[in-house]
């Protein structure tokens, strides 16, 4: 599983990108194209204040959402990479953490906010072109019990995207920042003996 992960990451990354790499127009305009352009101190200072926050109430939805599927009498859904980053020799955990906290929210934000939802709002009107993109990236993560809190993430995501006039550099921060509080968690969890069986 784990070597499906970059391949993947890869291919989302290239197709989001190439059409803007291989333009005629100079390298520094394809970045601006793509939304990677830098942010102020002021902009870095709100986003680090309002990660661990995201961070916050999209675990307490999962968490409510956990909690009406044991009422209902349904069994803790298997989530496949945390149970193998629970489990995994520490090389193998370094991989995941590693590309969860840099290469996913770079691909991730590139693919769903600039294309995907680019492509949309150019048919659809701005909140639904949000809300379409905020699915897609819901439902590619494949935690279908999930998928709430998901949609969640990434529609905060996409608010974070269209406020900030279109910078990824932006969304790619608070989705790095989201990822590595998951990664610490995980850690704590490893470190504190509840690896999965």
């Amino acid at each position: 599983m784990i070597f499906a992960i970059l391949p993947t990451q890869g291919g989302l990354l290239l197709a989001a990108t190439l059409p803007y790499l291989v333009s005629r127009r100079p390298f520094s305009e394809s970045w601006q194209d793509l939304g990677l352009r830098k942010l102020s101190k002021q902009e870095v200072r709100r986003i680090l204040k309002l990660s661990p926050l995201l961070f916050f109430v999209v675990m307490l939805v999962s968490s409510i959402l956990t909690r009406c599927a044991r009422l209902c009498g349904v069994p803790d859904p298997d989530q496949p990479l945390i149970r193998l980053a629970l489990s995994a020799d520490t090389a193998t955990f370094l991989v995941i953490a590693l590309s969860a906290v840099l290469v996913a929210p770079i691909v991730e934000e590139l693919a769903f906010r600039r294309t995907v939802f680019e492509a949309l709002h150019r048919i659809l009107p701005l909140n639904t072109a949000a809300a379409g993109a905020s699915l897609i990236f819901a439902l590619i993560h494949g935690a279908l019990w999930q998928t709430p809190a998901l949609f969640l993430l990434a529609f905060l995501f996409q608010q974070e995207y269209i406020r900030s006039g279109g910078k990824t550099t932006s969304t790619i921060l608070m989705h790095a920042i989201y990822n590595l509080i998951t990664v610490l968690c995980l850690t704590a969890v490893r470190i504190h003996g509840g690896a999965a069986e």
